[in-house]
């Protein structure tokens, strides 16, 4: 048994290596490779269960956001019981909803020193641009009108795009002479960031985008408001005239987006009326379609998977007791992003905060969650979010270097 526990011992810190260098890629292979986030997730649970076997030293259960995270997700899975289709159920949840936990727990456990936070900042960074690149190339070159890059469709690629503007924002916000590379660098990705956007044409996302940076700009300073208005002035001159065109429809209560979206979310609350507690089961909207005598469902029919608005998706599907434990998980991770600005009042965490408000904005007009593409960079985001906190503290304390 001393010669087992021995070999284990000795083989833990290779494995960790593996899983720590393995987890950059699937980072990086978030916006350019679907058929990348899946055999890296596939092959991270793998290994990653086989070292929590080996060795149960990992952060999983403590603290406050880690149990409602588990809470939230073992819900989930229990929803297969009640659902109308337990295997579209379950198999959602176990892509992406798996997804989604493991990456988390892989970055709070493995992400723990500054080099390796900015390692995977850089993949982060990278892969947007290339992913970025790719889409204007598409749209600006190739001609076509609508592209999604490397994702699903172009509401996703919208979404990641918003985000990715935000953070460089926020970076921009904070650069100064001793780090006018940073600046530059950022400027590239705010730019790279907008094209794409035009790309995709998302409105949703150019809705969450506006909310997001209107709140980087005002927590930084009330004067930067003004550059944002120049900013948002400048993006309205240089938009390609068919974005314009899907941005005035807004307007009109009657064109197919607005309609159908309305329909659903008063549809939605309909359901959640004959299944208030539990819901009718985790990704089971599409299956209900013919179980209401709804006259909403007349005008879209079965054709949507989802009722376009995360918050009221999460009501109907995992009923009052799942849309608690999410209103509560973001009230925790909004006052955790909050409590830290005012302390440590830096780019991320601004970032962060932007990051959140235009992701929040887009999901009352879509349903992200979904989309692997999207969320599972959402939960990047958070994990540093918890992880960041306590790097800086050990740093303060000496218990490891800067440049550890």
């Amino acid at each position: 048994m001393a010669k087992i526990n021995k070999m284990i011992k000795k083989i833990i810190p290779y494995i960790d290596k593996i899983i720590e260098y393995m987890l950059y890629l699937l980072v990086f292979f978030i916006p350019t490779s679907i058929s990348g986030i899946n055999i890296f997730s596939g092959l991270l649970f793998i290994i990653y269960v086989i070292r929590l076997v080996l060795k149960q030293d990992q952060t999983i259960w403590k603290g406050k956001f880690n149990k409602l995270i588990l809470l939230f997700a073992v819900f989930s899975l229990f929803s297969v019981l009640w659902a109308n289709d337990r295997y579209r159920a379950l198999s959602f949840f176990i892509s992406p909803v798996l997804k989604y936990v493991l990456i988390y727990y892989l970055i709070i456990n493995y992400i723990n020193t500054k080099t390796k936070f900015y390692k995977i900042f850089v993949a982060y960074w990278s892969s947007h641009i290339i992913s970025g690149g790719y889409a204007i190339y598409r749209n600006f070159v190739v001609g076509i009108r609508r592209v999604d890059g490397f994702t699903h469709n172009p509401n996703r690629l919208g979404s990641i795009m918003m985000m990715f503007i935000i953070i460089n924002f926020a970076i921009l916000l904070y650069t100064n002479r001793k780090n006018l590379k940073i600046g530059v660098f950022s400027i590239i990705g705010i730019i790279v960031g907008t094209l794409a956007l035009f790309a995709s044409s998302s409105r949703g996302a150019l809705l969450g985008l506006i909310a997001g940076l209107f709140i980087v700009a005002l927590l930084k300073g009330k004067k930067f408001l003004i550059y944002l208005l120049i900013g948002l002035i400048l993006l309205s001159l240089f938009m390609p005239s068919y974005y314009k065109n899907r941005i005035s429809k807004l307007t009109d209560i009657t064109s197919n987006n607005v309609y159908s979206r309305l329909s659903m979310y008063k549809a939605g609350f309909d359901m959640f009326k004959e299944k208030p507690i539990l819901g009718i089961g985790l990704n089971n909207v599409r299956t209900v379609y013919d179980m209401y005598d709804l006259p909403e469902f007349e005008h879209f029919g079965n054709e949507h998977r989802n009722l376009h608005n995360l918050y009221i998706n999460i009501l109907v599907e995992l009923g009052a007791i799942g849309f608690g434990i999410l209103i509560y998980l973001i009230f925790v991770l909004g006052k955790k992003a909050w409590l830290n600005y005012k302390i440590n009042k830096n780019w991320f965490t601004l970032g962060i905060i932007g990051l959140f408000v235009g992701e929040g904005t887009h999901n009352l007009f879509d349903y992200t969650f979904h989309a692997s593409e999207v969320f599972m960079i959402v939960l990047v985001f958070i994990g540093l979010l918890m992880v960041n906190e306590e790097i800086d503290l050990k740093i303060k304390e000496g218990m490891i270097s800067y440049e550890n």
